[in-house]
């Protein structure tokens, strides 16, 4: 009887521990609300809208894509991906969508928005466990990844010039320098 006593005590302390474990874990790795921004380069010709969730990688992410898009003539505007119901696709020139799934499932905000709004202007990163996964039948650009910091320079490298072949086919370029122009002794 105490032997048994003893083993479902264990057993008792292994469970609590595996949900005490799971509970960190959940509250480690769960997609917080990102803040949102606006930001306005040269002219802000090009608009550009950035969804996205709260964690260290995209929010470094967002900081490195903002950094690349500087010099540009756009006007970025960063939400959180639970905005998007509320967001008409036909204001933005690219919409930038960057989030995680769950068990293989876009967000549902996200799937919303994808279904209504144009594909030609969209680029969606995705981050996952192994940074592999992709949904089957998508018509947008997408770059997958794992959320991984040493990663965030290379997606927001290819992410950049995605959203920038996009504006460039919406938006004229900017004007050429001035040391293009004839000098006044031609």
């Amino acid at each position: 009887m105490k032997a048994l006593k003893l083993v479902l005590i264990f057993v008792v302390a292994i469970v609590l521990l595996a949900v005490l474990g799971f509970g960190v874990y959940l509250a480690v790795n769960k997609q917080k609300p990102a803040q949102p921004f606006e930001a306005i380069y040269g002219t802000g010709e090009g608009r550009i809208l950035i969804a996205t969730q709260g964690s260290k990688f995209k929010d470094l992410l967002t900081e490195e894509l903002l950094s690349r898009l500087e010099g540009g003539n756009v006007y970025i505007c960063g939400i959180d991906i639970s905005g998007l119901a509320e967001t008409d696709p036909a204001k933005w020139d690219a919409v930038l969508l960057v989030h995680t799934t769950e068990k293989r499932v876009l967000p549902p905000s996200v799937e919303a928005f994808l279904a209504r709004a144009e594909s030609d202007k969209i680029v969606e990163v995705i981050t996952s466990g192994d940074g592999k996964w992709r949904p089957e039948a998508s018509e947008v650009e997408i770059i997958t990844s794992a959320s991984k910091i040493e990663r965030v320079s290379a997606v927001a490298d290819e992410a950049v010039q995605k959203v920038l072949a996009i504006l460039s086919a919406k938006v004229s370029p900017p004007a050429a320098p001035d040391s293009a122009a004839p000098s006044e002794a031609e």
